[in-house]
């Protein structure tokens, strides 16, 4: 669930971590 600061504004729908 956002293990970095990059996924953050990833997180939207596209990684599954």
């Amino acid at each position: 669930m956002g293990q970095i600061q990059y996924s953050e504004k990833y997180f939207d729908d596209t990684y599954e971590y």
